[in-house]
């Protein structure tokens, strides 16, 4: 609210003294006139307050609208994990042909480092990457090392990879459509929060999300790098599917992965 004054009360009094004194006879003294004093009579428009009514205080702006963050090219949040020292990734699918849990915890210093968990129809399957050599064990409960080429090993690992699981939630709707709910603390760290639902406009050409059916991306703030993914009810060949993708301990150094003992 913008403050308002009351309208000044102008007072105009002029004071005039006249003091008039008659000489005499060096006999007799005359009586001094008597002193008279005026008062100037002051202006109506200065000695009466306006009645009309104090002004209107004029109304302020509208409060700026503050524009809600935005993120550069979402579908690279994936890559810029590769600018972090250390991270871990639980995925959990649930529906589908593939249902199951998968663990991976990504170590850069002082070398590149790798481990993968994944569960599925009961069986356990562990991957260790160090440098160039890999340990894999295949539900036995044995790891064994350098068994399978690197080509077949990145093949495997590449189904974990956060980067597959960002290419199906834009195979669900353009990661350009989706709408900037806020910034929330997700795992740990500031990030931006998008979504997409049934309600969300979808360009021409592409396929339209089921009711009921949501994409939600979380990427930092700092670094634009993917923080969780979440697909619910999405529609499959094989029926609904949703997906839980969180990115946790980024840049932790208690984070390790050696090689089997």
């Amino acid at each position: 609210m913008i403050p308002t004054r009351p309208p000044a009360l102008a007072f105009a009094v002029g004071i005039t003294v006249i003091l008039a004194a008659c000489g005499g006879s060096s006999a007799t003294k005359a009586p001094a006139a008597a002193g008279t004093s005026a008062v100037a009579p002051a202006s109506a428009a200065a000695l009466s307050q306006s009645s009309a009514a104090p002004p209107v205080p004029t109304a302020s702006a509208a409060a700026s609208v503050v524009p809600l963050p935005s993120v550069g090219d979402v579908s690279n949040a994936a890559n810029a994990l590769s600018n972090v020292s250390s991270y871990k990734v639980s995925i959990t699918t649930t529906g589908g042909t593939n249902p199951g849990t998968e663990s991976i915890v990504v170590v850069r210093k002082p070398a590149l480092a790798e481990s993968f968990t994944a569960t599925s129809a009961g069986k356990t399957t562990r991957i260790v990457v160090v440098g160039s050599d890999v340990w894999i064990d295949e539900g036995t409960g044995t790891f064994v090392k350098n068994a399978i080429p690197a080509a077949a090993v990145s093949a495997m690992t590449s189904a974990f990879d956060p980067g597959t699981f960002l290419a199906r939630a834009k195979a669900g709707a353009p990661l350009s459509a989706l709408q900037t709910i806020g910034v929330e603390t997700k795992n740990g760290v500031q990030a931006i929060h998008l979504r997409a639902d049934h309600s969300t406009v979808i360009p021409a050409g592409h396929p339209t999300i089921a009711p009921g059916a949501t994409i939600d991306i979380w990427v930092s703030t700092d670094g634009n790098y993917l923080v969780a993914l979440e697909m619910s009810g999405m529609l499959s060949a094989t029926g609904l599917t949703s997906v839980k993708l969180e990115i946790t301990n980024i840049n932790d150094p208690s984070l390790s992965v050696s090689a089997p003992s």
